[in-house]
């Protein structure tokens, strides 16, 4: 029972260390890292007469960081009813 219990544990230590390097095939593919950030910005849009806009889509804004343009992935249109 020990040599059976020895042997199941050398082979599962020796698999973990084989599993852990990396393969040739590895080595040869480049890295690629990639970070995204989803940023939220809230908006009001009124006309010149203080009535909210509506039918605007994400080409109709630009935002800017550090002067550049960057892309709008998602519009969400939200409205909130006035109660009186």
């Amino acid at each position: 029972m020990r040599r059976i219990l020895c042997l199941l544990a050398c082979i599962g230590v020796s698999a973990a260390q084989v599993g852990d390097q990396p393969t040739v095939e590895d080595l040869s593919v480049p890295a690629l890292h990639v970070t995204t950030r989803l940023v939220l910005a809230d908006v009001i849009v009124t006309d010149r007469a203080g009535h909210r806009a509506t039918g605007l889509t994400k080409e109709d804004f630009t935002v800017l960081d550090n002067g550049k343009p960057q892309k709008i992935a998602t519009l969400s249109v939200e409205s909130r009813r006035r109660v009186h």
